[in-house]
């Protein structure tokens, strides 16, 4: 293989043929084919010696160069592994070109390079600003995808892209694909390279001001009081070894001679052997929205607490209602019981068949009511309820829930099983409401003639207990499965099943207040089981 230090490479769209790729004949000495093919070497040639990836990324600068006259100067990796990466630039021969005004001639060099130091020293630059990137993939993609002049990419999109044409040589080529870039930009970015300095469409626009070209540029439109210690502030960090970005607040001058404070934040690309920086890109934050969005903010959650407070009080005022009123109603409705009663028992042998009837239905309703506004009565208690953690025998609690539920087990020959439950430190009081109405809702809607099977699991999790009760019930249609943990939703006539519709509703009330969860799954026809974590 040859030697090769450095050779010219130029592509012709016009000739599109296999000798539209010209090279000198040292590189293809440099990959081993014969001199032959040195002057017109076919482009299949040149590219069988790159990698994928870096062919993919070739091509996607040599479209930028063709239609957009974007320069690029990049680092290619070859196949071999043996040789080094290729340092491969490329510019566009601006007096030729096509009826839509694509380059027809590019050209450039091909550089062996032995390290890429200098590109690894930008890229960590860009880390320590922007944290590193969610894939290598999605920095490719922002690379290949030119912006267009009328886009308006965030700094980060703008970075990424900035980065991927980044090297350190040919810092001509890299300043002029900067420019192009940044200008476009709505953001408002900066660019100065100690020759050189610019200000993105975004800046120029919020500013208004016409252009900005060096630092004597810049230095207008800094406060004069912040000129000093900003340069010190930069040349500081400069100087530095520290791999953070620069960050710092100063005022800037519109066109209306009015100041603005902003903050400002930059990384430097690259540095030259004596440590001063060679290109810094920036990106400015007007300080006043900040101040206004946080202030903002502030107001926002300032309003959410008070709406918070209102709710609290709200909910605490509709308790003591649904509490003093379920207490009071109670009263009247035993008397209107206790009438029925004495109406029955003095007057019954009196009433003919429909009478009877009428005073039976009325029993029954009264009897409904008192269950209802007990229920009612119980729920709004729930809100008061203060959780204290003790030792929780489930086992034993269970227990103690099938002889208070005796007499319906009983009647419906019900079986309950239980499995591994386990003694935990927990809320003994929520456990009880929850273990009870889970049980009672599932002897309440088992199948007619089939004995209801009720198993009781638990699982321990990482961080929380879990339960579950399934039954052979009747089962639910997917579509109540969360409207079922509402207050008063019932999807059976009291005919059917009886019931008040704040069982589960108070299950669920009392998991809120212990950062618990409920859920269920359940088969129509086959049966439910109802799940719920309560946190260690």
């Amino acid at each position: 293989m040859g030697n090769l230090k450095i050779c010219y490479w130029e592509f012709d769209f016009l000739k599109r043929r296999t000798d539209s790729l010209h090279t000198s004949k040292d590189l293809s000495l440099f990959f081993g084919h014969d001199e032959l093919t040195a002057f017109h070497n076919p482009l299949s040639l040149f590219y069988n010696e790159i990698e994928p990836d870096s062919k993919k990324w070739l091509l996607s600068n040599l479209k930028k160069l063709h239609y957009d006259a974007i320069p690029f100067d990049i680092l290619i990796k070859l196949k071999n592994p043996k040789l080094k990466w290729l340092r491969i630039t490329g510019e566009a021969d601006e007096s030729i070109k096509d009826k839509k005004n694509n380059s027809n001639k590019i050209s450039g060099i091909i550089e062996i390079v032995d390290h890429i130091a200098n590109a690894n020293y930008a890229k960590e630059k860009i880390k320590h600003l922007l944290g590193p990137p969610s894939s290598s993939k999605k920095i490719e993609l922002n690379a290949e995808s030119a912006l267009p002049s009328d886009s308006s990419p965030d700094f980060s999109s703008l970075l990424n892209d900035i980065l991927d044409n980044y090297v350190y040589i040919n810092h001509s080529m890299f300043s002029a694909f900067c420019k192009k870039k940044i200008l476009a930009s709505n953001e408002y970015i900066w660019y100065f390279d100690g020759s050189s300095a610019f200000l993105s469409k975004g800046l120029h626009k919020a500013l208004g001001i016409k252009s900005i070209h060096n630092l004597y540029d810049l230095k207008k439109i800094i406060h004069p009081d912040d000129f000093n210690s900003l340069f010190h502030s930069l040349k500081s960090h400069f100087k530095s070894s520290s791999s953070t970005g620069w960050k710092t607040e100063y005022r800037i001058r519109k066109n209306n001679d009015s100041y603005i404070p902003i903050m400002d934040k930059a990384i430097i690309l690259n540095k030259s052997d004596d440590n001063s920086p060679m290109i810094v890109i920036g990106i400015m934050s007007s300080l006043n929205r900040i101040t206004k969005e946080k202030e903002r903010i502030k107001d926002t959650n300032k309003n959410l607490k008070m709406q918070l407070q209102n709710l609290v009080v709200i909910n605490k005022e509709l308790e003591q209602f649904a509490y003093h009123a379920s207490h009071d109603l109670q009263e009247p409705l035993r008397n209107i019981t206790n009438i029925l009663n004495l109406l029955e028992s003095d007057f019954g042998d009196n009433l003919d068949k429909q009478g009877k009837k009428y005073i039976e239905f009325a029993q029954l309703s009264a009897f409904r009511m008192r269950n209802l506004v007990k229920a009612i009565l119980e729920f709004s208690r729930l809100g008061n309820y203060q959780p204290k953690k003790e030792t929780v025998d489930c086992n034993e609690l269970v227990q103690d829930i099938t002889e208070i539920l005796h007499q319906k087990i009983a009647s419906k020959n019900a079986s309950i099983n239980c499995h591994n439950l386990p003694v935990i430190e927990s809320y003994l009081l929520a456990l009880t409401q929850i273990f009870q109405n889970l049980i009672d809702n599932a002897l309440k809607y088992s199948k007619k003639d089939v004995a209801p099977v009720i198993t009781i699991n638990y699982e321990e999790k990482p961080e929380y207990h879990e339960f579950s009760v399934a039954d052979n019930g009747i089962g639910i249609e997917e579509q109540y499965l969360e409207k079922i943990f509402m207050m008063f939703q019932r999807l059976h006539t009291r005919s059917e099943y009886e019931g008040t519709g704040l069982g589960l509703a108070a299950v669920k009330k009392v998991l809120t207040k212990i950062n618990g969860k409920i859920w269920v799954k359940s088969t129509v026809g086959k049966g439910s089981t109802f799940y719920f974590s309560i946190n260690k």
